[in-house]
């Protein structure tokens, strides 16, 4: 007899071609870069409209799923504060912001980054919001829900692109159905930032305020920027994750978070392609008493999810995304003993152009070809299908060679999938607990449903 069912549904947005609204957002485009920020004690409620006008806003989780964070930018040096409350009248809370200035940037972009922490959030609630300034010049009111009690149904929103205009309008229509609990970003961020408005029409910033000012988003660091300090400094400071400091420190990219009962766990593959290896010691030793940590409570966290960005096993060769296709792959030896051993459920990966499933596998040698009662963890990458260079020259790096089918595959590579929902299930059994702490990290401990549209897989 089975009772008290968790279930978290993941929809993958993979590729979805819908057509995107012409933004409206374009005001700040025409501010010169000569212009002269007025001291805030002299701005008038022109000078606040201009320089204090909140863009970039999204939410972030803060050190538990029941803490959020708002987090915007601006373009002048302004003090600032966020309303909220849980009706959508009389914004009666405020939290006031930290700030940072971003260096790298143009004189009169959007520089200055700001974070505030929401107090005293109820579970399972409604609530309203705005970014203020000094002189009440506000943004509009968003709103978000707080996650509720363990045993309640998740769902979560994964992609790995938003700055396709025809993916963003179908994530965006996503959001607004109230379906889903969180975004999960598992793609490359630091390289879409753009702080200046030179020359897109559209940054990736504006496409995740759409939908992060109404859901939480979850980040991986993805690749790095060489030019800049540690390769990620926009990153650090632009976002904030959980139970992380802020700005994130350039030795901490990792994080997890538990969700009712799920276990999210963001971490980073591009330190193990680093030269000095001293930042994927640090994460392993990390995820090690994390995952110790985790599995002493199994029986209330009993999912365990970890997503990233290069796959630990693949079937294409793509250029600069070989690794996945080695026996000697950098990922799966800094990644695939902890996961079977530590008896993670799922793992997200992206880093690559096509979609595909594992069966339950472990050192390339599959356990199982049922998803009920996995004995290894399962991975499904995202794919980027439509992630191809314009210039002829690159030719090149479209240039796939298949492998012959591996074992491990239980999704066909290549396959016309645009989007998919995965779903997880849950089942604890209502007699008494009599096996050991141990027993309850072993993967036998509960159902996996994939299904994918159209029949396909």
């Amino acid at each position: 007899m089975f009772g008290g069912v968790k279930s978290c549904f993941i929809l993958l947005c993979l590729y979805l071609s819908f057509k995107r609204s012409q933004t409206t957002n374009n005001f700040f485009k025409d501010v010169s870069r000569d212009a002269v920020q007025p001291l805030a004690e002299d701005r008038d409620l022109e000078d606040e409209s201009l320089w204090c006008s909140a863009e970039h806003i999204h939410l972030a989780y803060g050190m538990s799923a029941i803490n959020i964070t708002v987090i915007w930018a601006t373009r002048g040096d302004c003090p600032m504060m966020v309303e909220y409350a849980h009706v959508p009248w009389g914004l009666d809370k405020q939290a006031k912001e930290n700030m940072v200035e971003m260096g790298f940037a143009e004189n009169n972009s959007l520089k200055y980054i700001h974070r505030a922490e929401l107090q005293d959030l109820m579970p399972s609630t409604t609530y309203y919001f705005r970014v203020v300034s000094l002189h009440e010049v506000g943004h509009h009111i968003y709103y978000f829900k707080t996650p509720g009690l363990v045993d309640e149904t998740l769902n979560f929103l994964v992609t790995n692109k938003l700055e396709d205009k025809l993916i963003a309008k179908s994530i965006r229509r996503e959001t607004m159905t109230g379906f889903y609990s969180a975004l999960i970003y598992n793609g490359d961020v630091e390289p879409k930032l753009n702080l200046n408005y030179d020359e897109a029409e559209d940054s990736f910033m504006e496409q995740l305020e759409n939908i992060g000012t109404y859901l939480p988003v979850l980040t991986t660091s993805g690749k790095k920027v060489d030019q800049r300090e540690d390769g990620w400094y926009m990153y650090r400071h632009m976002f904030s994750m959980p139970d992380t400091d802020w700005p994130m420190p350039a030795g901490k990219l990792w994080y997890s978070l538990d969700i009712g009962p799920i276990h999210l766990i963001s971490y980073s593959t591009d330190v193990l392609f680093d030269v000095d290896n001293r930042n994927a010691k640090l994460q392993q030793d990390w995820l090690v008493k994390d995952l110790t940590s985790v599995n002493k409570r199994r029986d209330k966290t009993p999912w365990v999810i970890a997503f990233s960005s290069h796959p630990m096993y693949c079937s294409l060769s793509v250029k600069d995304t070989q690794d996945c296709l080695l026996n000697t792959s950098k990922v799966r030896q800094g990644f695939e003993d902890i996961f079977y051993h530590f008896a993670v459920d799922l793992i997200i990966e992206s880093k690559h152009v096509s979609y595909e499933r594992t069966w339950p596998q472990y050192k390339g040698v599959v356990v199982g070809t049922s998803y009920q009662q996995p004995k290894a963890p399962i991975e499904v990458i995202l794919g980027s299908a439509s992630d191809f260079p314009k210039d002829a020259s690159d030719v090149d790096v479209n240039t796939t060679v298949a492998t012959p089918t591996p074992v491990w595959q239980a999704c066909p590579t290549m396959s016309a999938i645009r989007s998919t929902k995965l779903s997880l299930l849950w089942e604890e059994s209502l007699a008494p607990m009599t096996s050991s702490a141990a027993a309850l990290v072993t993967p036998l401990k509960g159902k996996v449903y994939l299904n994918t549209p159209s029949g396909l897989a």
